[in-house]
């Protein structure tokens, strides 16, 4: 004989239902807003001692949220779709795999009135729907998650590299580095990205050229024109305020 709704209830829905708020509350706790990570990640920064950030992972990370905020606000601002776009490319599986919770409470409920040759067609329906989705999302997003890695790795590059060190990588594709220098550990760090490559990982060698990857070159690209037009930018800024003093230390003043 069959379980009872009341059964199904109390047994297996209300104990499903607090996993699912259980795992809601974990995925927000885990998942803040990118206002949020950015606050927590800047008291770090304050607090955290220099020599303990060789590879500048919390300046890398700053830099992330601020290119995760920034295409998060664009892509609302281009409408609803957009906007579930650049969220599922942001939060990757989490976000699919959210999208089948439905489809597992349907089939529960579906086992309180069924008997098991439909409860089979349930399930078969269930993963076929889950994986359609799954397929969906990965499909429709791979062009923001394409442009995705590469703005988050060029807001590394421009975040810890100086702008004649970014015109060297991105002109000759290499750049040579001694292991006591700040920047390796950001080009391990690079490297981990599959943005730089090692020539040659001989431990006894002091300095390593770091070669670019072809991703790498497209990312380096991006870097020095987002660097130029900032040197342009801050040259501009600075002449205008010449420009002002000047006006106002001027005769009849």
């Amino acid at each position: 004989m069959g379980a009872t709704w009341v059964e199904w209830t109390r047994f297996a829905l209300i104990p499903l239902l607090a996993v699912l708020i259980t795992a809601i509350v974990s995925t927000r706790n885990s998942k803040k807003t990118p206002h949020e990570r950015l606050k927590n990640l800047v008291e770090i920064q304050e607090k955290i001692p220099e020599e303990l950030d060789t590879k500048g992972v919390v300046r890398a990370a700053i830099s992330r949220e601020l290119v995760d905020f920034d295409r998060r606000m664009a892509a609302d601002q281009r409408g609803i779709w957009s906007g579930l776009k650049e969220r599922i490319a942001q939060w990757g599986a989490l976000a699919v795999s959210g999208l089948a919770v439905p489809l597992v409470v349907g089939v529960i409920i579906a086992l309180a009135y069924t008997d098991v040759p439909e409860v089979l067609l349930a399930l078969l329906a269930t993963f076929s729907a889950g994986l359609f989705t799954t397929i969906g999302a990965t499909v429709s997003t791979r062009e923001a998650r394409r442009t995705l890695r590469l703005d988050r790795a060029a807001a590394i590059v421009l975040s810890a590299f100086p702008r004649v060190r970014i015109q060297e990588l991105a002109l000759n594709g290499s750049t040579s580095i001694a292991r006591t220098d700040f920047l390796f550990g950001v080009a391990e760090h690079l490297e981990a990205l599959g943005v730089l490559e090692k020539s040659s990982a001989a431990s006894e060698v002091d300095t390593i050229v770091f070669v670019a990857t072809p991703f790498g070159k497209t990312v380096l690209d991006q870097s020095l024109r987002e660097a130029d037009r900032q040197h342009i930018d801050k040259w501009e800024s600075i002449a205008r305020e010449n420009a002002g003093s000047n006006e106002q230390s001027g005769p009849g003043r």
